[in-house]
């Protein structure tokens, strides 16, 4: 869970261009303080010392569904609606697959 927290923060830079979200030992995300999220800061503490070892695609994707189905729209649990983004992901590669499949003739 602590590639999640890079991709909040990343997500947080790009939200608020602050870049007090770049220095990972101090806790920038106030929504980690909440009972009902999880402390990503305090469990992710190898990715907060080696940032340069997530990827950071798939993390920021999660935060920004995070962001849409928890924050904004209270749909979803913070873990499911980071989760989410892994669904929309494989729905979209299907559609490119019938796509190439229904034009090439297959």
């Amino acid at each position: 869970m602590g590639e999640l927290l890079i991709g909040d923060r990343y997500f947080y830079l790009l939200k608020d261009f602050d870049s007090k979200h770049l220095d990972f030992t101090k806790r920038t995300v106030d929504k980690y303080q909440q009972e009902n999220h999880p402390d990503l800061y305090q469990v992710g503490s190898h990715q907060r010392k080696n940032p340069h070892h997530v990827w950071p695609l798939g993390p920021f994707m999660a935060s920004v569904s995070k962001f849409i189905l928890y924050d904004c729209l209270n749909i979803l649990g913070p873990i499911d609606a980071y989760h989410f983004s892994i669904i929309l992901s494989a729905i979209g590669l299907l559609i490119i697959l019938f796509f190439f499949i229904e034009n090439a003739g297959v």
